[in-house]
């Protein structure tokens, strides 16, 4: 083919030589939104534009005419980007607001980006040029999430959305359930662009979920890319919508994943009854609050639906805070909403607010104590009450940890540093090599599920340079406020530390009780020893 500018009517005729970033562009102007104008550079032209001036030349002189823009935005569109199997978003080079005396630099320079990118092939690149927007609000949404569970998150800022996309700006995040009638905590807008409504329409036209950049401009909405999203699969989305099926369609309710889904997403029943015991009374939970003079009752919050593990927020909160509520307004926001309870609930907030958070040191020694205890031969009983009694120790960390994370988040909250830049840096407040222990050896799994024996995955201990924006904020802190800020940033740093280790705890005593009952069932003559997880149930 030899164009090396393609207009939008000639999209379909040149569909071999043209990216899905093209081809989704199109199709979402065919089904009616509204698009940013823009034509394509075909990858059959795409080495001969970065090596010869004068053609790329020539291309961005009949682009800047057909287009006729103010300002313009230059965007790769590989061959190679967003297929089933991966996608290249953020990698490769964009370039925005560029003016058209600008626009064969910027060209080269996305050209150029990508030739090294793909090692000097440019035969499965192409690219487009389009009319640059302006934006009141940008924002990025993910139809559903990409951790995989199904709820919709969209990210927004009043900023370029490369700024969101790139890391630069840290957005404003809302996430909600398709059938929430309430659109928890959405701003106006939302509803007066009708957001929500247009994602869902993605979507459903595209029969899959998508990643979708889009931006607000002078009362119009537009949709400037538009992605499938690859760390969800066909079967994940197929359960997705039958448990909307399943699923009240109307009314409250306040089912969710949370990290306690994220322990096991899909549970076998042992391993719904084992974590059942957890959150039991007199179970680990219980017994670590009581600690803490907290009073806990255990009321029953975990759903199995469709396979999958849910939380009923609703319970889940009553059970330290029995006053507050989901349901008494038609926002889904926790509120103050009955007294009944209400003592035990201001009693617990108070002794909630006055844990401390200075015990890592002593978790750390028991934790280590418990990993490194050499094997003993058991009965599964024994096992589970071993289990049980350790479970204590992991969560007992992640409440602290999670109490050290809501001090820190509050303290940097003028700050001019970013919390996740703060752990990646984390070298310059705490050396972490004294937190690094040998895993055990010979693990199989990385979740509480007793039915899983993936491959074991464990970071590595690696040399860290702290971050010359982080290094540059902390020199430039006053003393007074290094004090007042170092204890707290140390002990989130440990404690994210500890967390990992009282993964790896889990795993350990989930493959001694995995071990113990498929010698049960290899004893019991069990075809395949791994029905026992389907089958057996315990009581614990």
């Amino acid at each position: 083919m030899r164009n090396k500018v393609v207009q939008f009517e000639e999209i379909d005729a040149y569909r071999a030589w043209l990216g899905g970033k093209t081809l989704n562009l199109k199709k979402c102007a065919d089904w009616g939104f509204r698009v940013p104008r823009f034509v394509a550079i075909p990858s059959s032209a795409s080495h001969e534009l970065f090596s010869d001036g004068a053609a790329r030349g020539e291309a961005t002189r009949e682009a800047a005419h057909i287009l006729a823009c103010e300002r313009y935005a230059v965007r790769s569109s590989a061959l190679a980007e967003d297929c089933d199997r991966a996608s290249l978003a953020g990698q490769l080079l964009t370039k925005t607001n560029v003016r058209e005396k600008d626009l064969d630099n910027a060209l080269f320079e996305v050209l150029q980006h990508a030739k090294a990118f793909f090692k000097d092939d440019l035969r499965r690149f192409s690219l487009i040029i389009q009319e640059y927007i302006p934006p009141d609000v940008s924002g990025v949404t993910f139809t559903r999430n990409p951790s995989g569970d199904r709820a919709m998150v969209i990210e927004y800022g009043y900023c370029e959305g490369e700024k969101i996309v790139g890391g630069a700006v840290t957005p404003r995040t809302v996430s909600l359930y398709w059938n929430d009638p309430a659109r928890v905590h959405a701003p106006q807008f939302f509803s007066s662009y009708q957001l929500v409504e247009h994602f869902k329409e993605i979507e459903q036209k595209n029969g899959f979920p998508q990643d979708i950049e889009w931006c607000i401009h002078h009362g119009t909405f537009y949709v400037l890319q538009m992605r499938p999203i690859t760390t969800i699969s066909a079967s994940q989305y197929a359960q997705m919508l039958l448990l909307e099926k399943i699923l009240p369609q109307h009314g409250h309710y306040y089912f969710e994943k949370t990290e306690v889904s994220e322990i096991t997403p899909r549970p076998t029943p042992i391993t719904f009854d084992i974590l059942r015991a957890i959150y039991s009374m007199n179970g680990p939970v219980d017994r670590v609050y009581r600690n803490y003079c907290v009073h806990y009752a255990d009321t029953v919050f975990l759903r199995v639906i469709g396979n999958e593990l849910y939380v009923d927020r609703e319970k889940e909160i009553k059970g330290l805070l029995p006053s507050y509520s989901y349901f008494v307004t038609s926002k889904l926001a926790p509120t103050l909403g009955t007294y009944v309870g209400a003592f035990t609930t201001i009693k617990n907030l108070f002794f909630l607010n006055t844990i401390k958070t200075n015990r890592y040191e002593s978790l750390f020694k028991s934790v280590k104590e418990k990993l490194e205890e050499r094997q003993v031969e058991m009965s599964f009983n024994d096992a589970l009450k071993k289990f049980f009694t350790e479970y204590e120790i992991i969560f007992e960390i992640n409440l602290l940890s999670g109490l050290s994370m809501k001090k820190l988040h509050a303290l940097l909250r003028k700050e001019h540093v970013s919390f996740p830049d703060i752990f990646d840096s984390r070298s310059l407040f705490v050396d972490l090599k004294r937190y690094f222990l040998l895993c055990p050896r010979d693990l199989r799994g990385n979740t509480l599920e007793l039915f899983d024996e993936s491959v074991f995955a464990t970071p590595q201990h690696r040399e860290e340079t702290p971050k010359a924006s982080v290094v540059h904020w902390w020199e430039h802190t006053p003393l007074y406020k290094k004090k007042l800020l170092h204890g707290p940033v140390m002990q989130a740093i440990v404690y994210e530390r500890l967390r990992e280790l009282g993964r790896w705890l889990t795993v350990k005593n989930t493959n001694t009780l995995r071990d113990l009952l498929t010698a049960y069932a290899r004893g019991q003559g069990f075809k395949d020893e791994k029905n026992i997880f389907l089958h057996l149930s315990i009581v614990c």
